[in-house]
């Protein structure tokens, strides 16, 4: 993958980031993850409750983590380009 094709990527992720509902994400009594009085996702499968446990925390925690992973390739980017 060249460095257009990150880029590009990075473009298409970051736009996704920012059309979704904007954060911080939590998992409410009912299992839904929630943002404010958004409803991001219902948390109802035929899991066990640890690995649905383990989803819903992938979910509330992506919400902040891709923005931070997006910025952090953006940076070493710029670090590699510039070096």
């Amino acid at each position: 993958m060249n460095t257009e094709q990150v880029q590009e990527r990075l473009e298409a992720i970051k736009e996704r980031c920012e059309k979704a509902t904007g954060g911080p994400w939590s998992l409410d009594k009912f299992n839904c993850v929630i943002a404010g009085f958004h409803w991001i996702a219902i948390m109802d499968s035929t899991e066990s409750p640890a690995v649905e446990s383990c989803n819903a925390d992938f979910i509330i925690h992506s919400r902040s983590d891709i923005p931070y992973l997006v910025s952090v390739i953006e940076s070493l980017m710029g670090e590699v380009s510039d070096g």
